[in-house]
Formats: structure tokens, C-alpha cells, sequence
């Protein structure tokens, strides 16, 4: 449900960053982490009560360096959803996984199995084809953010996989 739910959102996003026609990327940023952040903090309190703070430090650095990397992703979706088409930045951004499973093998020692690498490799080429057309238009800037948003997400994944022993929401705190 959580993952049918994220590519709602997802299909979403595009047309309502692009409603905001006021805004600068960074103004839409400072509100939605404005947002995270008071939505977070209120449930970690809610959570976690006079622990809270003992809570955060206990996730460490992990969660920092994941919270780094979230934001990255976050800046990056923005910037390239403003700068390239709608269709090209989630295409590019759903390239994420893929990164994902290549970086958890040489971070993680994870090991994706053939039919994984059959079906990274398949999706890779449909994304290129989907893409190809927005890419000879010029859109470079917004391409590349869209990428990195994906290189974001992926760092992402595979950092709070590393510190999956410890409680890592407050890496999405972080990320805010």
C-alpha cells in the first residue's frame, strides 16, 4: 500500500511544484522542510516523549550522513522538476532502485541476483527510451538534477539499510 501510495505522490508532485509559478525552488524548499521538520519533531515527541533528544543522538552518524543524503535527493527533485519536463525528472528519478541495488553491492556486499540484473538492465533501457527525446531537447540541467535526485535516494536507501540496527526517522528529520 505505502508503495502504491508513493508513486501517487509522485505522479502528483510534478503538476503541484509547477502550480507554484510565485516560489523560487529554494522558497518551496525552506516550507516544505519547514513542514517536515514540525510534522517529524511532533511525532518523535509523541513518540519518544523526554527521551526525544536521547533518541536522536543514539541514531548517529548514520542517520546525519542519510539525512544529508535526503536532502540532496529533495533539492535535486526540485530543482529538476522546474528545469526539465515532468516525465523526464520521474523518469530519471525512478532509476533510484537500480542505483540502489549497484551501490548496496559494492557498500553493502549485498548481492542482487540475476534476475535482478536482467530487470535493472531491462528498466535502465526503457528509461533511456522514454527519455531520449527530452534529453536532445536541451533540458541538460534539469536531466542532471533529476539524476542526482535518483544518486540521492539511492545513498539514501542504502545508508539507513546500514543503520538499520538503529531507529533511523530521524534521518528524515534531518533531511527537513
Amino acid at each position: 500500500m505505502t508503495v502504491l501510495l508513493s508513486g501517487v505522490v509522485m505522479s502528483v508532485s510534478g503538476p503541484l511544484v509547477r502550480l507554484l509559478d510565485q516560489a523560487t525552488e529554494w522558497q518551496f524548499l525552506a516550507f516544505r522542510s519547514a513542514g517536515i521538520v514540525t510534522v517529524l519533531l511532533a511525532y518523535l515527541l509523541g513518540r519518544d516523549g523526554s527521551s526525544c533528544i536521547e533518541n536522536l543522538r543514539r541514531s548517529g552518524w548514520t542517520a546525519v550522513a542519510a539525512g544529508f543524503f535526503l536532502a540532496c535527493a529533495f533539492t535535486s527533485i526540485v530543482f529538476a522538476l522546474l528545469n526539465t519536463t515532468i516525465a523526464n525528472t520521474l523518469f530519471l528519478a525512478s532509476t533510484a532502485p537500480f542505483l540502489t541495488a549497484l551501490l548496496g553491492r559494492w557498500f553493502l556486499g549485498e548481492q542482487p541476483t540475476n534476475l535482478t540484473w536482467a530487470a535493472i538492465g531491462i528498466a535502465v533501457l526503457g528509461a533511456l527510451v522514454m527519455v531520449v527525446d527530452g534529453l536532445s531537447k536541451g533540458d541538460w540541467f534539469g536531466d542532471v538534477t533529476a539524476l542526482g535526485a535518483a544518486v540521492g535516494f539511492a545513498c539514501f536507501s542504502v545508508t539507513i539499510r546500514h543503520g538499520r540496527s538503529r531507529d533511523m526517522v530521524p534521518a528524515v528529520l534531518y533531511a527537513g
